[in-house]
């Protein structure tokens, strides 16, 4: 299970993504609010108790047979990857490990949008440092925590 501990990182990333695929105006970005930041972070929160509600209730479970990653882990510790290949059961020469086009063509490009203040003022918020289980239980304080609704949450990018 992969997991961005930064939520504000992940909003900001994926903000950028949709201004270069064309499929979210600069207007649009200028006018997000912190609010839209709170929106997504609890949003990923809840998918990924969703998931992991899911995931069990088929005999999946973290530390068992889900390895949990952290993105922020991924990129900056090479120790990681070995840990990866061998909860895989994939010998390290038999992984083609490498860049891809998209992760080559996004570490090149040096141009930088204008986020809104917002972005700034929750760099270091709670939601800059989320761990997965925090998520996780998070959700599970939710009334409720049945199977997803027929019609998913409204995402604040869209």
């Amino acid at each position: 299970f992969l997991w961005r501990r930064n939520l504000v990182k992940r909003f900001k990333s994926e903000c950028r993504l949709r201004v270069q695929a064309g499929v979210l105006k600069m207007e649009v970005l200028q006018k997000m609010t912190g609010d839209d930041l709170v929106a997504d972070a609890k949003l990923q929160m809840e998918m990924a108790g969703w998931i992991s509600q899911i995931l069990s209730t088929h005999g999946l479970n973290p530390g068992e047979n889900i390895l949990d990653v952290n993105f922020e882990d991924l990129i900056s510790d090479p120790g990681v990857v070995p840990q990866i290949l061998q909860f895989l059961d994939v010998d390290a020469p038999d992984a083609e490990l490498g860049k891809d086009k998209r992760t080559a063509h996004s570490a090149s490009q040096k141009e930088e949008l204008l986020f809104p203040d917002a972005f700034e003022s929750f760099a270091n918020s709670s939601y800059s440092d989320v761990r997965l289980e925090d998520a996780r239980a998070w959700f599970s304080t939710l009334a409720g925590c049945a199977p997803p609704p027929c019609e998913p949450p409204s995402h604040p990018l869209d």
